[in-house]
Protein backbone atom coordinates (compact mmCIF):
# COMPACT_ATOMS: atom_id res chain seq x y z
CA UNK A 1 0.00 0.00 0.00
CA UNK A 2 1.74 3.38 -0.97
CA UNK A 3 0.53 5.40 2.09
CA UNK A 4 0.48 8.94 0.20
CA UNK A 5 -2.27 7.46 -2.04
CA UNK A 6 -4.21 5.71 0.75
CA UNK A 7 -7.72 7.20 0.88
CA UNK A 8 -9.13 8.86 4.19
CA UNK A 9 -11.55 6.46 6.12
CA UNK A 10 -14.37 8.99 5.54
CA UNK A 11 -14.12 9.33 2.27
CA UNK A 12 -17.05 8.84 0.10
CA UNK A 13 -16.12 7.29 -3.34
CA UNK A 14 -17.36 7.56 -6.67
CA UNK A 15 -17.21 5.02 -9.60
CA UNK A 16 -18.29 6.44 -12.88
CA UNK A 17 -18.28 4.24 -15.94
CA UNK A 18 -17.51 5.84 -18.87
CA UNK A 19 -18.60 2.87 -21.17
CA UNK A 20 -22.34 1.35 -21.26
CA UNK A 21 -21.57 -2.16 -22.21
CA UNK A 22 -23.79 -3.80 -19.21
CA UNK A 23 -22.21 -7.43 -19.24
CA UNK A 24 -18.81 -5.47 -18.66
CA UNK A 25 -20.27 -3.28 -15.71
CA UNK A 26 -21.77 -6.56 -14.12
CA UNK A 27 -18.19 -7.73 -13.96
CA UNK A 28 -16.45 -4.58 -12.60
CA UNK A 29 -19.34 -4.57 -10.10
CA UNK A 30 -18.54 -7.99 -9.25
CA UNK A 31 -15.15 -7.49 -8.49
CA UNK A 32 -15.67 -4.16 -6.46
CA UNK A 33 -18.30 -5.69 -4.52
CA UNK A 34 -15.58 -8.55 -3.40
CA UNK A 35 -13.18 -5.77 -1.86
CA UNK A 36 -16.10 -3.63 -0.71
CA UNK A 37 -17.42 -6.09 2.19
CA UNK A 38 -13.63 -5.55 3.70
CA UNK A 39 -13.41 -2.13 3.84
CA UNK A 40 -15.01 1.13 5.63
CA UNK A 41 -15.07 3.11 2.43
CA UNK A 42 -18.47 4.06 0.76
CA UNK A 43 -18.48 3.36 -2.92
CA UNK A 44 -21.09 5.05 -4.85
CA UNK A 45 -21.57 3.85 -8.50
CA UNK A 46 -22.71 6.19 -11.16
CA UNK A 47 -23.51 5.31 -14.98
CA UNK A 48 -23.56 8.92 -16.40
CA UNK A 49 -21.54 12.12 -15.46
CA UNK A 50 -24.73 14.23 -15.25
CA UNK A 51 -25.31 12.15 -12.23
CA UNK A 52 -21.83 12.85 -10.56
CA UNK A 53 -22.01 15.68 -7.91
CA UNK A 54 -18.56 16.55 -7.41
CA UNK A 55 -15.41 16.02 -9.82
CA UNK A 56 -13.36 14.87 -6.16
CA UNK A 57 -12.62 11.59 -5.31
CA UNK A 58 -13.77 9.99 -8.59
CA UNK A 59 -12.98 6.43 -10.38
CA UNK A 60 -13.21 6.84 -13.55
CA UNK A 61 -13.73 3.15 -15.41
CA UNK A 62 -13.26 2.66 -19.26
CA UNK A 63 -13.31 -0.70 -20.92
CA UNK A 64 -11.04 0.42 -24.04
CA UNK A 65 -10.18 -2.80 -25.38
CA UNK A 66 -8.10 -1.02 -28.42
CA UNK A 67 -5.84 0.60 -25.77
CA UNK A 68 -4.50 -2.69 -25.35
CA UNK A 69 -3.89 -2.53 -22.05
CA UNK A 70 -5.19 -2.39 -18.48
CA UNK A 71 -4.30 0.30 -15.95
CA UNK A 72 -5.16 2.56 -13.29
CA UNK A 73 -4.31 5.71 -11.32
CA UNK A 74 -3.07 4.38 -7.54
CA UNK A 75 -5.67 5.55 -4.85
CA UNK A 76 -6.11 9.61 -4.27
CA UNK A 77 -4.42 10.01 -7.30
CA UNK A 78 -7.29 9.70 -9.33
CA UNK A 79 -7.68 13.20 -8.09
CA UNK A 80 -4.71 14.24 -9.95
CA UNK A 81 -5.18 16.71 -12.67
CA UNK A 82 -7.68 18.83 -13.63
CA UNK A 83 -8.82 19.50 -17.50
CA UNK A 84 -7.75 15.54 -17.96
CA UNK A 85 -8.60 13.11 -14.60
CA UNK A 86 -6.76 9.95 -14.52
CA UNK A 87 -8.89 6.71 -15.84
CA UNK A 88 -8.95 2.66 -14.51
CA UNK A 89 -9.50 0.96 -17.95
CA UNK A 90 -9.91 -2.66 -19.08
CA UNK A 91 -9.12 -4.07 -22.20
CA UNK A 92 -10.40 -7.40 -21.80
CA UNK A 93 -12.86 -8.79 -24.06
CA UNK A 94 -16.52 -9.78 -22.24
CA UNK A 95 -16.11 -13.29 -23.73
CA UNK A 96 -12.96 -14.41 -21.43
CA UNK A 97 -15.14 -13.71 -17.94
CA UNK A 98 -12.64 -14.85 -15.49
CA UNK A 99 -10.04 -12.39 -17.12
CA UNK A 100 -12.30 -9.40 -17.19
CA UNK A 101 -13.08 -10.55 -13.42
CA UNK A 102 -9.58 -10.88 -12.34
CA UNK A 103 -8.12 -8.14 -13.83
CA UNK A 104 -10.80 -5.86 -12.67
CA UNK A 105 -10.24 -7.16 -9.45
CA UNK A 106 -6.37 -6.36 -9.69
CA UNK A 107 -7.05 -3.02 -11.33
CA UNK A 108 -9.75 -1.80 -8.56
CA UNK A 109 -7.20 -2.56 -6.32
CA UNK A 110 -4.46 -0.02 -7.63
CA UNK A 111 -7.50 1.91 -7.14
CA UNK A 112 -8.01 1.62 -3.41
CA UNK A 113 -4.15 2.15 -3.19
CA UNK A 114 -2.43 -1.52 -3.64
CA UNK A 115 0.82 -1.55 -5.57
CA UNK A 116 2.22 -4.93 -6.94
CA UNK A 117 2.85 -8.09 -4.89
CA UNK A 118 5.60 -9.18 -7.28
CA UNK A 119 7.14 -5.42 -6.67
CA UNK A 120 7.29 -6.71 -2.86
CA UNK A 121 10.89 -6.21 -0.98
CA UNK A 122 10.67 -9.63 -0.05
CA UNK A 123 9.96 -11.04 -3.62
CA UNK A 124 12.88 -11.62 -5.08
CA UNK A 125 16.18 -13.52 -4.94
CA UNK A 126 17.93 -10.87 -6.25
CA UNK A 127 17.96 -9.31 -9.57
CA UNK A 128 20.28 -6.85 -11.83
CA UNK A 129 19.40 -4.34 -13.63
CA UNK A 130 20.14 -6.34 -17.12
CA UNK A 131 17.90 -9.60 -15.29
CA UNK A 132 14.93 -7.10 -15.31
CA UNK A 133 15.58 -5.67 -18.86
CA UNK A 134 15.46 -9.51 -20.09
CA UNK A 135 12.32 -10.02 -18.54
CA UNK A 136 10.81 -7.06 -19.65
CA UNK A 137 12.44 -8.34 -23.23
CA UNK A 138 11.47 -11.86 -23.45
CA UNK A 139 7.79 -12.17 -21.04
CA UNK A 140 6.35 -8.94 -22.21
CA UNK A 141 7.74 -8.61 -26.07
CA UNK A 142 9.23 -4.93 -25.06
CA UNK A 143 11.38 -3.58 -26.86
CA UNK A 144 14.15 -2.41 -24.69
CA UNK A 145 15.75 -0.06 -26.47
CA UNK A 146 12.40 2.17 -26.54
CA UNK A 147 13.29 4.13 -23.34
CA UNK A 148 9.57 4.91 -22.89
CA UNK A 149 8.76 1.19 -23.14
CA UNK A 150 11.67 0.26 -20.80
CA UNK A 151 10.84 2.18 -18.41
CA UNK A 152 6.65 1.30 -18.14
CA UNK A 153 7.91 -2.18 -17.57
CA UNK A 154 9.91 -1.46 -14.98
CA UNK A 155 7.91 0.54 -13.45
CA UNK A 156 5.39 -2.61 -13.20
CA UNK A 157 7.90 -4.75 -12.18
CA UNK A 158 11.01 -3.83 -10.31
CA UNK A 159 11.35 -4.77 -6.80
CA UNK A 160 10.42 -2.00 -4.01
CA UNK A 161 12.54 -0.73 -1.35
CA UNK A 162 11.58 -1.90 2.21
CA UNK A 163 10.80 1.79 3.22
CA UNK A 164 8.11 1.77 5.78
CA UNK A 165 7.70 5.69 5.77
CA UNK A 166 6.54 5.10 2.41
CA UNK A 167 4.60 2.12 2.35
CA UNK A 168 2.29 -0.14 4.09
CA UNK A 169 3.97 -3.94 3.84
CA UNK A 170 2.22 -7.18 4.29
CA UNK A 171 4.03 -10.72 4.51
CA UNK A 172 4.84 -11.46 1.07
CA UNK A 173 1.84 -12.88 -1.16
CA UNK A 174 2.75 -15.66 -3.69
CA UNK A 175 -1.46 -15.89 -4.40
CA UNK A 176 -2.79 -11.81 -4.23
CA UNK A 177 -4.15 -11.07 -7.08
CA UNK A 178 -1.85 -8.12 -7.57
CA UNK A 179 0.74 -10.14 -8.24
CA UNK A 180 1.47 -11.09 -11.92
CA UNK A 181 1.13 -14.69 -12.65
CA UNK A 182 4.75 -15.15 -14.29
CA UNK A 183 6.40 -12.34 -12.75
CA UNK A 184 9.53 -13.39 -10.75
CA UNK A 185 10.13 -14.67 -7.71
CA UNK A 186 11.92 -16.13 -4.88
CA UNK A 187 12.82 -20.28 -5.64
CA UNK A 188 11.53 -21.07 -2.39
CA UNK A 189 7.79 -20.28 -3.14
CA UNK A 190 5.15 -22.09 -5.62
CA UNK A 191 4.18 -20.96 -8.97
CA UNK A 192 1.64 -17.95 -8.61
CA UNK A 193 -1.90 -19.54 -8.91
CA UNK A 194 -4.72 -16.75 -8.77
CA UNK A 195 -7.98 -18.57 -7.07
CA UNK A 196 -11.01 -16.77 -8.61
CA UNK A 197 -11.17 -14.16 -6.88
CA UNK A 198 -8.80 -11.98 -3.49
CA UNK A 199 -6.62 -14.11 -1.72
CA UNK A 200 -7.13 -14.63 1.98
CA UNK A 201 -3.99 -12.26 2.72
CA UNK A 202 -5.22 -9.96 0.21
CA UNK A 203 -8.68 -9.23 2.42
CA UNK A 204 -6.81 -9.36 5.52
CA UNK A 205 -4.20 -6.63 4.49
CA UNK A 206 -7.16 -4.72 3.17
CA UNK A 207 -9.47 -5.06 5.92
CA UNK A 208 -6.15 -3.70 8.10
CA UNK A 209 -5.95 -0.74 6.03
CA UNK A 210 -9.30 0.42 6.09
CA UNK A 211 -10.70 -0.92 9.39
CA UNK A 212 -14.65 -1.01 9.24
CA UNK A 213 -16.27 0.69 12.46
CA UNK A 214 -16.08 -2.93 14.30
CA UNK A 215 -13.12 -4.54 13.10
CA UNK A 216 -13.07 -7.76 11.60
CA UNK A 217 -11.10 -10.26 13.12
CA UNK A 218 -9.05 -13.10 11.65
CA UNK A 219 -11.25 -15.57 12.02
CA UNK A 220 -14.40 -13.49 10.49
CA UNK A 221 -12.15 -12.99 7.68
CA UNK A 222 -11.36 -16.30 7.23
CA UNK A 223 -15.42 -17.33 7.43
CA UNK A 224 -16.14 -14.60 4.86
CA UNK A 225 -12.99 -15.98 2.74
CA UNK A 226 -14.50 -19.25 2.56
CA UNK A 227 -17.76 -18.44 1.64
CA UNK A 228 -16.28 -15.95 -0.77
CA UNK A 229 -14.69 -18.96 -2.50
CA UNK A 230 -17.92 -21.20 -2.07
CA UNK A 231 -20.35 -18.10 -4.28
CA UNK A 232 -17.01 -18.04 -7.12
CA UNK A 233 -17.24 -21.69 -7.47
CA UNK A 234 -21.31 -21.52 -7.50
CA UNK A 235 -20.68 -18.71 -10.37
CA UNK A 236 -18.54 -20.65 -12.38
CA UNK A 237 -20.66 -23.97 -12.24
CA UNK A 238 -23.56 -21.68 -13.95
CA UNK A 239 -21.58 -19.40 -16.26
CA UNK A 240 -19.24 -22.29 -17.88
CA UNK A 241 -22.06 -24.37 -19.16
CA UNK A 242 -22.71 -25.15 -23.17
CA UNK A 243 -24.27 -28.12 -25.04
CA UNK A 244 -21.06 -30.17 -25.26
CA UNK A 245 -19.27 -28.84 -22.70
CA UNK A 246 -19.82 -29.91 -19.00
CA UNK A 247 -17.78 -28.09 -15.71
CA UNK A 248 -18.22 -29.94 -12.79
CA UNK A 249 -16.54 -29.40 -9.61
CA UNK A 250 -14.93 -33.18 -7.75
CA UNK A 251 -13.20 -32.79 -4.44
CA UNK A 252 -13.03 -28.83 -4.82
CA UNK A 253 -11.23 -29.58 -8.09
CA UNK A 254 -12.66 -28.65 -11.77
CA UNK A 255 -13.22 -31.25 -14.76
CA UNK A 256 -14.20 -30.21 -18.46
CA UNK A 257 -15.88 -32.80 -20.23
CA UNK A 258 -16.40 -32.71 -23.93
CA UNK A 259 -19.17 -34.70 -24.91
CA UNK A 260 -19.45 -35.80 -28.12
CA UNK A 261 -21.44 -38.39 -30.39
CA UNK A 262 -18.32 -40.45 -30.59
CA UNK A 263 -16.97 -40.31 -27.10
CA UNK A 264 -16.00 -38.00 -24.16
CA UNK A 265 -12.89 -36.48 -22.96
CA UNK A 266 -12.53 -35.01 -19.28
CA UNK A 267 -9.47 -32.66 -18.42
CA UNK A 268 -8.47 -31.19 -15.12
CA UNK A 269 -8.40 -27.56 -15.44
CA UNK A 270 -5.13 -26.88 -13.57
CA UNK A 271 -5.89 -23.01 -12.26
CA UNK A 272 -9.24 -20.89 -12.06
CA UNK A 273 -7.02 -18.48 -15.55
CA UNK A 274 -6.72 -21.25 -17.58
CA UNK A 275 -10.50 -21.92 -17.77
CA UNK A 276 -11.41 -19.24 -19.96
CA UNK A 277 -9.41 -20.50 -23.08
CA UNK A 278 -9.97 -24.24 -22.38
CA UNK A 279 -13.58 -23.65 -22.18
CA UNK A 280 -13.57 -21.66 -25.41
CA UNK A 281 -11.01 -24.39 -26.77
CA UNK A 282 -13.84 -27.39 -26.05
CA UNK A 283 -16.55 -25.08 -27.41
CA UNK A 284 -14.30 -25.07 -31.14
CA UNK A 285 -13.79 -28.56 -30.80
CA UNK A 286 -17.54 -29.73 -30.72
CA UNK A 287 -18.33 -27.37 -33.02
CA UNK A 288 -16.34 -29.14 -36.27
Amino acid sequence: MQKESKWKSSDEISVLFLDDDQEKIELFEMAISQWQKYINLKITLYYSKRELSSRKNVIRVSFNEKEGRNYSAIGTGFNDGFFVKKRLNIAEVKENKIKFYQTSLHEFGHALGLLHEHQHPNAYDGVSDDQLKKICSMMYFIDVNDEHELGRCLYNIAPLEHNKKKYSISEYDVYSVMHYENAARKSEFPEPKHAMGLSLEDKTFIANEYPKEQPLDNEEIELMHNQDREEDLRWILETYQSENCKLERVDDKLYLTKVSYEKSKTVRIPSFSHLDSWFDACKRATSN
